[in-house]
């Protein structure tokens, strides 16, 4: 059976990206695509993966249910210049969601996080993941300096909601169901991918996918 990935991802774009890297998310927000002039101002990592607004569904939109893809929103918002005290801040604010075939995951789009690293401009929390059908873990990325933080975590959404129409509560419809404490949230995994792990990492990606293409 086949499932689905979710990502949800809010950042500010990184204030120290060449000129017109923004102009990428722009063309994204209009569901279209961008100019290979305004890709090149983006790490490579992240160049395929914004360079359609299809985003990962790889250009089809069967990979994503036949629903088109949502467009980029984009946001300006104030800035600070650099000083001796603090780094420049982003003058834009980009979120974005996907569905994401668990083949297509398989085959690459598990890097996905690592890629969009490159491009967040503040520290903390920019991008969480889950599967569709077994929603008991979330994912967490934290960006910490030049560092990626993947904190797993359990979470009890396991259920499904209960269909308005069956007019039953909550305990008839799932016997066995209790209300989440706070034990139920916990942490269960962190793992900190420096620049060279990401590197490694893109580099087996990409080598997964040029086999894939070659058979």
């Amino acid at each position: 059976m086949s499932d689905y990935y979710q990502f949800k991802f809010d950042f500010g774009l990184d204030p120290y990206l060449p000129e017109g890297a923004a102009s990428v998310f722009q063309a994204l927000a209009g569901a279209k695509k961008p100019t290979k002039s305004s890709l090149a101002a983006l790490p490579e990592a992240v160049r395929e993966y914004l360079s359609t607004p299809s985003l990962l569904i790889g250009g089809d939109e069967r990979m994503n249910g036949g629903v088109p893809p949502h467009p980029v929103c984009l946001t300006h918002q104030p800035t600070a210049d650099e000083t001796a005290y603090h780094a420049r801040t982003p003058e834009w604010h980009v979120s974005f969601g996907l569905s994401v075939h668990d083949d297509w995951y398989g085959n690459g789009a598990f890097t996905l996080p690592l890629a969009m690293m490159e491009i967040v401009g503040d520290n903390g929390l920019f991008g969480v993941e889950f599967e569709q059908s077994g929603r008991d873990r979330v994912t967490h990325y934290y960006r910490e300096h030049e560092d990626l933080l993947v904190v797993r975590m359990g979470a009890p959404f396991s259920c499904s909601r209960v269909p308005p129409l069956s007019g039953k509560s909550v305990t008839e419809h799932y016997p066995d169901f209790r209300q989440a404490t706070e034990a139920d949230f916990r942490v269960e995994s962190l793992v900190r991918f420096t620049p060279a792990d990401r590197a490694r990492m893109y580099a087996e990606a990409k080598k997964m996918l040029d086999d894939l293409m070659d058979e």
